[in-house]
This record gives C-alpha cells, structure tokens and sequence, in this order.
C-alpha cells in the first residue's frame, strides 16, 4: 500500500485516466486483503517469534491462502476488465468487505496480539 501511489502515478502517466478504475479496484482489493489476513490469522507483531518449526509452517500456509486470495481477485479482476461498468460496480461490493472486515478488525484489542 504505500507504494500505490508511486505505481498509481506510473500507470496514469502510461495509461492515463484509462486506468483510473483499474487503480481504485486495485488499491480496494488490496486493503481488503491486508485487513482479511491480519483478522483471519493469528495476530502476531512482525518478527516477535522465534523461528520455530511450527511458526514457518504457519507462515507457509498463511503464505499460500495470501497467494489463493490474491490469485482469486486477479482472476476475477482479469474477467471483469472487459467492460470498465463492471470494474465500477465492482467498487462497491470491494468496499463494502473493507468495511465489513475493518468492523472486525476494529474489535481486536491489544491483548489479541501476539509477541
């Protein structure tokens, strides 16, 4: 995320306002993203742990479920990219799921987190 400006601006200067759905769509997916793993996997400060058996297999797997979640909404990004009208109704449900998972996420306290 906090280089999404940076491509933002590279992609506009390519594609110009073209892309400006394809852009809202992406900064969307990946907030929602970031939001659903750090609600759905354990709550753990970055390097707090030691590297254990048991913490890289939990990261393997945390790692491939990022990747199915990543390559869904490409995929389903890549099939809606036919017609801009379904990148913009596409908005919409994308951020009604961030506000649903930053509902949750709101909850998680600072005894939640790990480390």
């Amino acid at each position: 995320v906090p280089l999404f400006p940076i491509i933002s601006i590279i992609v506009l200067a390519i594609w110009g306002g073209n892309a400006l759905p394809d852009i809202l769509f992406g900064l969307l997916a990946c907030i929602l993203l970031l939001l659903s793993i750090f609600v759905l996997f354990n709550k753990q400060m970055p390097l707090s742990l030691e590297p254990t058996a048991r913490n890289r297999g939990a990261s393997i797997v945390r790692s491939i479920f990022s990747i199915l979640g990543i390559g869904a909404l490409a995929f389903g990004h890549y099939f809606i990219t036919k017609l801009d009208l379904l990148v913009w109704i596409a908005c919409p449900f994308l951020l009604l799921g961030c506000f649903l998972v930053l509902r949750v996420y709101r909850t998680v306290t600072w005894d939640d987190v790990e480390g």
